[in-house]
């Protein structure tokens, strides 16, 4: 989860070119993702998921901020 929490989108497309999970997109691949973190309750994904604290887009703003209140929760 960790890894596929610090793809950009040049890396995500790469990585899933020629498969289905390229058609919901960089932003709501990620979005999974962090719930992924955030359900998992693994506090030591606190850095990686705070990486994300600035982001411009609404989708992942608001999936961080569940994120790291689930993670926080655990620690």
């Amino acid at each position: 989860l960790g890894e596929l929490a610090q793809l950009d989108d040049s890396e995500f497309r790469k990585l899933y070119s020629g498969s289905p999970i390229k058609r919901i997109g960089h932003t709501q691949f990620l979005r999974n993702v962090l719930y992924a973190i955030g359900n998992s309750g693994r506090s030591e994904f606190k850095e990686i998921v705070k990486q994300h604290s600035l982001s411009e887009n609404e989708i992942i703003k608001d999936a961080f901020n569940w994120t790291l209140l689930k993670i926080s929760k655990k620690s």
